[in-house]
């Protein structure tokens, strides 16, 4: 894969570290001069269940061989479900408010098919029905997809069933292209990395794949490959509180080959080094998935500062021991960098979790995401207001602000024109005053990809909006609206969308799919 593309990516989900002027999010495992390093430890006995009711007493860190004090504790039962939003309010209108009511741990499913030869599919897409009908009728999921360069959103966070199975079906079986060969088992978790940043608290990452690529062959303790820094990709997801379990579909092997014994070694170390486990060689894809699943929202957090840190981004091995001899899964170690070293999570909004799995109140607010809806129709299907330009305002919210129009472009037949009229509170922004009037500066941008992850359209977009400030202090729930547009090519089409305040940097990120070849009808609205 490309830069290109990746760079992309990132500008819309972390456009705000290009904007922003002297801000900065410090990740919520450092403080100055003290490294708190967090371990999720999930404790199994002997039949693979989980083992509830443990004390901080039973449990002993090592760092490097060394016993560390528990600075805190929390225990983990089976969480209360989220409040997920399953489909959007009505057709061609989207929101990010799930993130409003965020979790204390998520399941995602990534469904790898780069590595995924066609007869494998097949079995697997069986396998991944089974697993659906058999999810509890309350436990949300998501599932992304990746079969080229970059992955995809199929299915944001649902427990509908019949959701969740038309987005397998939409994924395979599939042909694996000549490029997928270009799609890195390290690309991959530096993409989950991102896509997964607004989310505190634990994300369990269920990846399925035909085996690694090989690029994470090497162990995280070792010194990475010539012209491949694996530091940055473990620090992210450690910040990011990401386990991964890899599992492989291709089931009962017999091949004793280097690679498929480097495969399966580098399936293992990623889950050793981030929390999860490796599944590999046998043929009980459903009953592996089922278990990780039983189990994930029983675990025990805990946090210690280590006693000898010198900042010389060299490996800590850990350890947790427990009383009585169970089965555990933690993070085997992190590098010791110095904070400011971090590169591939860029600084973006986040809320800790509480132990009651309540987001804590952010001293500063633009830590946290903007919550947003979007408006995504067919310019051609524009209902009659769209096409005026005046308020900006979404009905009834009793604000005047102005807003940025795109002109209309002809669009060539085997394209189609898309509007995306974005929906934020004024409140989300910095507001200035000049010449008497309130102002913002605000950031938008789309980036339209396709099946294979490859970039189909973009837009960026800087907007600076004038309104009457006295007037928007008297209605501080008043909705700001940003107006843009895209031509994409007919098909299946991924959308990523972005919002930003150029001043703080605080952003909003969206993601949705759009079947372009059949625009929403007005008489669907």
């Amino acid at each position: 894969m490309t830069s290109g593309p990746r760079a992309v990516l990132l500008l819309l989900l972390f456009a705000s570290t290009l904007t922003a002027v002297g801000q900065s999010s410090p990740s919520p495992l450092f403080h100055t001069g003290t490294r708190i390093v967090l371990t999720d430890v999930t404790v199994l006995d002997g039949a693979g269940q989980p083992v509830r009711g443990l004390k901080q007493s039973d449990f002993t860190i090592l760092d490097d061989g060394n016993r560390q004090k528990i600075k805190s504790f929390e225990a983990h039962a089976d969480r209360a479900q989220p409040i997920l939003a399953d489909a959007p309010q009505k057709p061609g209108m989207y929101s990010n408010a799930a993130l409003a009511h965020p979790p204390a741990v998520v399941n995602v499913w990534l469904l790898d098919t780069t590595t995924i030869q066609m007869v494998n599919q097949m079995y697997f897409s069986h396998e991944l029905t089974q697993m659906v009908n058999a999810l509890p009728a309350d436990e949300p999921v998501a599932i992304y997809w990746r079969a080229g360069e970059m992955m995809n959103l199929l299915q944001n966070f649902t427990s509908d069933h019949t959701l969740l199975l038309a987005a397998i079906h939409k994924a395979m079986p599939r042909i694996v292209t000549q490029d997928a060969q270009y799609a890195t088992d390290v690309d991959t978790l530096e993409q989950l990395i991102a896509a997964l940043s607004d989310l505190p608290g634990r994300k369990n990452v269920l990846w399925f794949s035909g085996g690694s690529s090989l690029y994470m062959a090497r162990r995280a303790d070792e010194t990475p490959a010539p012209g491949l820094d694996l530091r940055p990709v473990f620090d992210g997801l450690e910040a990011e509180r990401i386990a991964i379990y890899p599992i492989d579909v291709r089931g009962l092997t017999w091949a004793t080959s280097d690679t498929m014994r480097n495969q399966h070694g580098a399936m293992h170390e990623v889950a050793a080094s981030t929390g999860g486990q490796a599944f590999y060689n046998n043929n009980d894809v459903q009953g592996a998935a089922g278990q990780f699943m039983a189990t994930d929202g029983s675990f025990y957090t805990l946090t210690y500062a280590p006693d000898d840190l010198h900042h010389d981004k060299k490996w800590h091995a850990v350890d947790v021991k427990v009383k009585g001899g169970y089965r555990l899964s933690f993070r085997n170690g992190y590098f010791d960098d110095d904070s400011q070293g971090r590169s591939v999570s860029a600084p973006k909004p986040k809320r800790p979790l509480l132990a009651d799995g309540k987001a804590a109140e952010a001293p500063n607010t633009h830590l946290e995401p903007i919550i947003f809806k979007a408006r995504v129709v067919a310019a051609a299907d524009l209902p009659e207001d769209a096409a005026e330009a005046g308020s900006g305002a979404e009905a009834g919210n009793g604000t005047s602000p102005g807003v940025a129009e795109t002109t209309a472009k002809s669009v060539p037949a085997r394209r189609v024109a898309y509007s995306i009229r974005y929906f934020v509170p004024a409140a989300a922004f910095q507001q200035s005053v000049e010449d008497g009037k309130g102002a913002v500066t605000a950031g938008a941008a789309i980036l339209a990809v396709n099946d294979y992850g490859r970039p189909v359209a973009h837009a960026i977009q800087v907007f600076k909006l004038n309104f009457d400030a006295q007037q928007l202090q008297a209605t501080p729930n008043g909705m700001l609206s940003l107006d843009q547009e895209i031509d994409v090519p007919k098909g299946q089409t991924y959308l990523y969308l972005a919002v930003w305040d150029t001043v703080t940097g605080r952003v909003g990120t969206l993601q949705l799919s759009l079947d372009v070849t059949k625009p929403i009808e007005k008489s669907e609205r």
